[in-house]
Parts: C-alpha cells; structure tokens; sequence
C-alpha cells in the first residue's frame, strides 16, 4: 500500500512533470506570438504568424527537432534563464527569449520573459515580483548589451506573466505596468525612448475557458491551452481550427502528456483520499474533488487530501454541508 509520504512524493513529481509541459508548450513560438501579439506594443497590428520570424532561435543543435515537420513551427529555449548575482541568490527566468523588430534605422532588440504563476498570492503580490523580474532583465545585460559608458545600448524588458489561479475580480484581465513622463515644473521635451524600458504585464486567466471575442482572444488561446479538464482531441482540434496553430507531432505528444498527468494526479488523490475517508466522509470529498475538478484547481486537489484544515476551507467555499464530519 502507498504511504502517505510515498503518496505525495509521487503527487509532487507529476505535478513537477506537469508544470514543465506547461512551460514546453508555453515557449513554443506560435504560441509566444500569440501573446506577443496581444501585448507588446510593438507588435501592434502584426499576426502571430508575421511575429514568428522574429523571435531569435538559441544556436544550440541539441534543440533542433529531427522529426519531420518540427523546424517549420520550432520552440526556443532563449537566452541564458539564469540570473545570479554574488550575495543576493539565483533568480530562475520560466521562459526568457530576444526579439529583434525591423525599423526604418536597423533593428531595435527586445529581451522577454515569459512566466507561468499558479498562485496568485503566494505571500506577497505577483506585481512587485514582475517589477523586480524585469529590472534584473535591465541589470543582466550589463557588460553583455551595454557598458557603464555606453547606457543608451540597454535593451527594453518585458516580464509578462500568465496567472492561472486568480481571484474573480481578476480574471479575464490585462494589466500594464509601465514607465511614464510626468512633468511637475516647466514642460521638458517627451522622449520615449529615454524612459520606455520596462513593462511588466499581468494576464489573468479564469477557471472557466474565456468566451470567443476579440478582446479575450489571448485568455481563450491559454485557458484551452493550459485547461486541466478539457480532453486532449478537444484541445487539438480548437488550437488548429480556431487559432490555427499547427499540430506538430512534438506538441501533439506534449499536449496529450500533459492532460494524461492532470488526470493521473486527479484520479491518485481521489484514491488516497478513500483510504484515508469512510461513509459520508468518501461522499464529501468525492464531491469537493468533482467541483475542483471542474474549476480546474488541480493542485487544490492534492493540497485537501493531505490538509484537512485546507480541505474544510475549501468545503466551506464551495457550500459542501457535513465539513465538520472530516
């Protein structure tokens, strides 16, 4: 029989497996053009597909598909995603990537990160992590984009972050963070370029998958694209057909992964959660995993069985009578 440390040993590698098909199909560069598209200003009116080219490949071979088809639509695995500085720690980039934008005098380099945030309030507020995310991507590209002599070569910074659990008053939002010129005596000549160096955005997904409108077209693309609940053949045939993103055979094989490990990790803490329960408690808790199932709070899942202080929280939210009984 499995213990309860050999339980979530095992609940925390697929969940681990999980979150790194997540990041795979999120670095993906349709998929990046997609939100590029919707989000970066200097992308305004182009197409996902008018962007693609324009996201800078790393020259490394071990990351160039052999099978088939794959080079036509590949993923990138950016510049360096580790920023370390002595004393202060190891900042760790989920997806981090350049752009180069033509202009009418060269090009302009953009460098970006992209983050997937599960927690919405792990302890402190997503906004000043993205804020310090997107300075270390000024502050890194000293002695590589720029010198201490030279500071007009700092490269603009996106640190764009997808929120997956968020609270209702924010999903389906889009929220910039940004740099502006305020002039409190006299009227200094406006420069954008001076200053326009850093935004970080805010993507808020809901539970439920966003409705087909315009406005939303980004927060329908990820909620179908990270949904725990939706099956895989429903998956592929809205990412072709509505977005028009080719089923490679690699995000084939990473899309079916990751629904078959959302209901892995589903199906094994309903199992221990009937070891553990008995007579009305199976009931209760079968019928929290269904409702957090259906809202896509695959982690909750897990996080009730084995806290059962958490799990009356959530039975409380949820309006489960009978909580007391567990």
């Amino acid at each position: 029989m499995e213990t309860s440390i050999s339980h979530k040993i095992n609940i925390t590698a697929q969940k681990a497996a999980y979150d790194t098909y997540v990041k795979k199909l999120l670095s993906e560069k349709i998929i990046l053009a997609h939100i590029l598209a919707s989000v970066v200003t200097e992308f305004n009116g182009m197409t996902p597909e008018e962007i693609i080219p324009f996201i800078e490949e790393q020259p490394d071979i071990e990351n160039i598909s052999v099978i088939p088809g794959e080079t036509n639509m590949p993923s990138i695995t950016g510049d360096n995603t580790e920023d370390i500085v002595p004393n202060e720690g190891k900042v760790t980039f989920d997806i981090r990537f350049s752009v180069r934008i033509p202009r009418q005098n060269g090009t302009i380099k953009i460098i970006i990160d992209i983050e997937a945030q599960k927690k919405f309030y792990p302890g402190y507020d997503l906004v000043t992590r993205g804020i310090f995310y997107a300075a270390r991507l000024l502050s890194s590209q000293l002695g590589t984009e720029f010198t201490l002599s030279a500071y007009n070569n700092i490269k603009k910074v996106y640190s764009i972050w997808i929120c997956i659990d968020c609270p209702k008053y924010a999903v389906n939002t889009i929220t910039r963070y940004h740099i502006t010129q305020e002039n409190l005596a006299g009227c200094f000549p406006k420069d954008k370029a001076r200053y326009d160096l850093l935004e970080t955005i805010m993507i808020c997904l809901s539970d439920d998958i966003a409705p087909k409108t315009e406005s939303l077209h980004i927060h329908r693309l990820l909620g179908i694209l990270l949904s725990p609940a939706l099956k895989v053949n429903d998956k592929k045939t809205a990412l072709s057909k509505e977005f028009n993103i080719p089923m490679t055979i690699e995000m084939e094989r990473m899309v079916a992964d990751m629904c078959n490990l959302s209901d892995l990790i589903v199906e094994k803490s309903w199992q221990k959660g009937i070891e553990q329960g008995h007579g009305q408690g199976i009931k209760i808790m079968g019928q929290l995993s269904i409702k957090l199932a259906e809202d896509g709070r695959i982690n909750d899942i897990s996080l009730a069985m084995s806290d059962k202080s958490y799990m009356q929280m959530l039975l409380k939210e949820y309006g489960i009578d009978g909580y007391d009984v567990l």
